[in-house]
């Protein structure tokens, strides 16, 4: 096992870097990666400028303390808005990106969160005049993220779907949001993009609940995309959140790899 998504008090995580460290350790992981919410002045999770400089340094430091009992990596989930990008990594001595989309915007410098809470995505929708211009604008800015930031991970690929998973907003088999679908596979099949399987929401009830769904999982298998699993991590206790069932979850839907970074190399793992 390895998870690459995991927040720390630096954002809106509630454990040290160490304590994630340790309980990754224990659980029997071969890697875990870090992944700060990247600085962005409208979201007040996200980590400061000076506290991502405290960040980088403290998973730094310990990557070698922890060495010989677990492989760490310094990562950061670069929110779109953040516009960082190949550069910026290398500024920042990052082992990788996870690109993720948590807000959409109306072009007058007005930003409106997509997964903060229900009444702000319904705020959102009022706004905009209804969940599909909601869903489009979010799925435009996973394009624009994928092509001009060129992460190394797609984090939550279809997170617009949070507050849809009983279909309370749109069915998604509606041919609009099927067609909307297609257009960012498009560009995940141009870019070979690594997708990453959120098993944040995921729970005993609910095997589903994973990001991406299963229809898109389906479609990215028929664009040879590759995958990560990933837990999305803010507690110490869920960085192996359901990850076996994940597996499983892949399995049944027809992967047969997954990637693990191993040895600084995303390598691909039989599951």
């Amino acid at each position: 096992m390895s998870n690459l998504h995991t927040h720390t008090i630096y954002c809106d995580g509630k454990n040290t870097v160490e304590e994630n460290i340790k309980s990754a350790a224990d659980k029997g992981l071969i890697s875990i990666g870090f992944s700060g919410h990247s600085h962005f002045y409208k979201d007040k999770t996200s980590m400061t400028e000076e506290g991502t400089l405290k960040y980088i340094e403290d998973v730094n430091k310990n990557k070698y303390i922890y060495k010989d009992k677990i492989q760490v990596y310094l990562g950061i989930e670069g929110d779109y808005y953040s516009n960082l990008n190949k550069d910026t990594d290398k500024e920042m001595g990052l082992d990788y990106r996870i690109g993720s989309v948590h807000y959409i915007d109306d072009g007058n410098n007005s930003y409106f969160p997509i997964d903060m809470s229900r009444e702000s995505f319904n705020n959102a929708v009022k706004y905009f005049g209804g969940i599909k211009e909601v869903v489009c604008r979010y799925y435009d800015n996973v394009i624009k993220m994928i092509e001009t930031q060129k992460p190394d991970i797609i984090g939550h690929l279809d997170l617009v779907r949070k507050y849809n998973l009983n279909k309370e907003y749109f069915t998604e088999e509606e041919d609009w949001y099927i067609s909307k679908i297609d257009e960012v596979l498009n560009i995940i099949k141009k870019n070979k993009c690594l997708v990453e399987l959120n098993t944040k929401l995921m729970n005993k009830n609910n095997l589903d609940a994973h990001y991406p769904n299963k229809y898109t999982i389906k479609k990215l298998l028929e664009i040879d995309a590759d995958f990560i699993i990933n837990t999305d991590a803010h507690w110490s206790d869920n960085v192996d959140h359901f990850y076996i069932e994940a597996v499983n979850e892949l399995k049944n839907i027809g992967v047969k790899y997954i990637k693990i970074l191993i040895d600084n190399t995303f390598k691909s793992i039989e599951i």
